[in-house]
């Protein structure tokens, strides 16, 4: 089956463009859905523990324990082509692509040290090798299961087949992390049996296969037209367990069609909320079905469900410590207070009329301080302090973001405050957000998939020209926009990544409405009943809307982030 031939556009779908590879999204969404399905049963006859039952990429995502690749740090991966490459000229964006590209990618299984997880490293020598890799032209994936690879004893033989010419980069790099996850033992998560006991009763099979995705595979027509082996349900064998809940954001997950719901209503996201029928798992796996049909960013890493079920089935669900989180104090209950020249606040700088002073400045600071997360107190000696603070009326607010902070020089500043001529509200948010970065928090409107929703909506060189006007600058004399607006990718774990995308986070700047390129999403009405915007893009944009009410304290999920990130809690990823 040609992959690419079937990457027609989505009915409905939204205009906006993916940023990776400026591929569009409705066609990586369908060669995508269309690829995934590709990975099915090992070719060959006799090959033990590679039938129906046990075929690539078959059953739940629970992870069979019998599949693991016990007391193993290392799995060492055979590239039995490696030079079918460079002979059919592989690319990714733009540039030659090569086996050491393939283990980078692989190796977002492992995000930091001390995981559990085995890493992926290369040996020219197929006899050694725990995972032989196949490339081809063809349009088919597919990937053994954990240590059901050693079940192919033919050195010439591949247990991974990888067929990523003609993708885009993003379709290339989610293909080769899915089929990795399965070789780590991880099976696919729409075939989970709690997911079939919820949602076998909303899903019409026999709509399920009329389509080409599900019917039209090699692996169905082997099995009579019923591809049970790639998305139905199966059951794991008895003594495993699931090793997390349901996770409609794994990479493990294939994409569902809205039609195969067989209830109209559910097809329309807001139904499901308004359904008082409905149980609450009900409406979460329903909503599950809905993440994985209209989402704007196709999987490119593994999800935290994913990372956390590997690493307990690898014997590591305590592993997450201070060490793995990124830019938080790891030692520090207490961050000493420097304050550089105080005297300049206490000429006339005023809150609601009242000189203010040091004191009122901490008290607003103390809003962060719920236990575990570190106490600021004031230090009179520089030498001793975390953070000091310069007051400035000539420069804009910053921080340095968390440990950043131990890379200035002493006589300098990690953070400068400028808020003379604001009004109280204002005053308050500003000294809270800055001390926010001082404890390790980033600018939540810069998380990517913020971006990659709303980007098509927003007038970026109006944006551009209004920061100009106000004479806004950023820190280092970079572009204010590109500094302190546009999206930043983070390596590791971000504090922010603790927790979903909150809109009322002190740490999200404020967007004006103005900024929509269309007048008519200026209202959260007209979102709402837009059919042709996902959840997702509603969701966002509606956050532009909720990221004008200023306030003095920090979110819920602000405090909640910085609290996992100093209890170290791996269930706190959940």
């Amino acid at each position: 089956m040609d992959v690419t031939a079937l990457a027609v556009r989505r009915e409905g779908s939204s205009q906006q463009d993916l940023l990776a590879d400026g591929c569009r999204v409705e066609e990586t969404y369908q060669v995508l859905v269309q690829a995934f399905p590709m990975c099915g049963s090992v070719p060959g006859e006799g090959d033990k523990g590679l039938q129906e039952d046990s075929c690539p990429g078959a059953a739940d995502t629970f992870i069979p324990r019998e599949k693991i690749w016990k007391g193993e740090n290392v799995l060492k991966v055979c590239f039995l082509n490696a030079d079918f490459i460079d002979e059919w000229n592989w690319k990714s964006k733009g540039q030659p692509m090569n086996v050491n590209t393939i283990i980078a990618w692989a190796n977002a299984w492992q995000p930091w040290k001390g995981t559990g997880i085995p890493r992926f490293e290369t040996t020219v020598f197929a006899k050694k090798a725990d995972i032989r890799v196949k490339f081809t032209n063809g349009n088919k994936c597919w990937s053994t299961v954990g240590k059901e690879s050693l079940n192919v004893k033919e050195l010439e033989k591949p247990t991974m087949v990888l067929s990523l010419n003609g993708h885009t980069h993003y379709i290339q790099e989610s293909l080769v992390i899915h089929e990795f996850g399965h070789a780590l033992g991880l099976e696919h998560e729409h075939q989970r049996s709690d997911f079939w006991d919820i949602l076998g009763k909303f899903l019409d099979t026999d709509e399920m296969m009329k389509s080409p995705r599900v019917s039209g595979s090699e692996a169905s027509q082997e099995n009579g037209g019923v591809n049970n082996s790639q998305w139905f349900r199966k059951n794991i064998a008895d003594g495993n367990v699931a090793l997390s809940e349901y996770d409609p954001q794994s990479i493990m997950h294939y994409q569902f069609e809205l039609s195969w719901l067989k209830c109209e209503d559910y097809r329309t996201y807001k139904n499901i909320d308004l359904d008082s029928s409905l149980t609450p798992k009900e409406k979460k796996y329903l909503k599950g079905i809905h993440t994985r049909c209209e989402q704007e960013e196709l999987p490119r890493q593994p999800s935290r469900l994913d990372i956390l079920e590997v690493m307990r089935a690898y014997g590591a669900e305590n592993v997450m410590t201070k060490q793995h989180i990124d830019k938080i104090w790891k030692d520090e209950d207490v961050l000493k207070v420097y304050f550089i020249n105080d005297k300049l606040i206490k000429n006339d700088w005023k809150y609601r009329g009242q000189p203010i002073s040091i004191k009122t400045i901490m008290e607003w600071a103390h809003t962060w301080n719920l236990k575990p997360i570190p106490y600021f107190e004031v230090t009179e000696k520089r030498s001793e302090a975390h953070v000091r603070v310069e007051f400035t009326e000539t420069e804009g607010c910053w921080s340095m973001v968390g440990t950043d902070a131990i890379k200035i020089e002493a006589d300098k500043p990690t953070m400068v405050l400028n808020f003379k001529h604001f009004t109280p509200v204002q005053q308050v948010s500003i000294v809270v957000h800055q001390f926010g970065h001082a404890l390790g928090l980033e600018h939540e409107h810069q998380r990517p998939e913020f971006w990659n929703a709303v980007e098509n909506h927003l007038d970026i060189e109006r944006i551009r020209r209004d920061l100009k006007a106000v004479g806004y600058k950023a820190k280092g004399g970079d572009p204010p926009f590109e500094a302190d607006w546009y999206k930043r990718n983070h390596l590791g774990v971000s504090v922010n990544s603790l927790s979903d995308y909150d809109p009322k986070s002190i740490m999200h700047y404020s967007f004006d409405t103005k900024w929509l390129k269309e007048e008519r999403l200026q209202s959260c009405e007209n979102i709402n009943s837009d059919n042709n915007m996902t959840a997702k893009e509603k969701m966002y944009l509606k956050g532009i809307h909720e990221s004008q009410q200023m306030t003095k304290r920090p979110s819920e999920k602000d405090l909640e982030r910085l609290k996992t990130a100093y209890e170290c809690a791996c269930e706190h990823l959940r």
